[in-house]
């Protein structure tokens, strides 16, 4: 299981399937070792991609390179999302299903997981 699909939890919207998870397994599994050290770009990639970055500054995943998730950087998360939430817009009626459902259920997990991190980190400060 690949980290961000562990801390994806069981968010997802109203409704929603979270297929994001689902999807990043799918994407992992077409990638043969041998192939090339580098998977083929694909919209789901590129969104996992970000979404992977969302999480590790919400604080959620550890940074390449370490064992432990580091604080949460909240200005980087939020411009993560927010660069996700134009994609969206960008990318509206040109996505066929699935990958519409995958960038929905992504920005709506990292949205609330971003208002948890800054509930925690408002708690913690003097």
């Amino acid at each position: 299981m690949l980290p961000f699909e562990a801390a994806a939890g069981g968010l997802g919207g109203p409704g929603a399937v979270n297929c994001w998870p689902a999807a990043a397994s799918r994407e992992r599994r077409t990638v043969s070792p041998e192939s090339s050290s580098s998977p083929p770009i694909t919209f789901t990639l590129f969104v996992l991609s970000l979404a992977a970055s969302a999480e590790i500054h919400l604080g959620l995943m550890p940074p390449p390179g370490s064992d432990k998730p580091g604080p949460p950087n909240l200005v980087e998360a939020s411009h993560l999302i927010d660069v996700l939430a134009m994609l969206r817009e960008k990318t509206r009626n040109n996505l066929d299903e699935s990958e519409q459902k995958l960038i929905d259920s992504v920005l709506y997990d990292l949205r609330m997981r971003y208002v948890e991190a800054a509930g925690r980190k408002k708690v913690t400060e003097p």
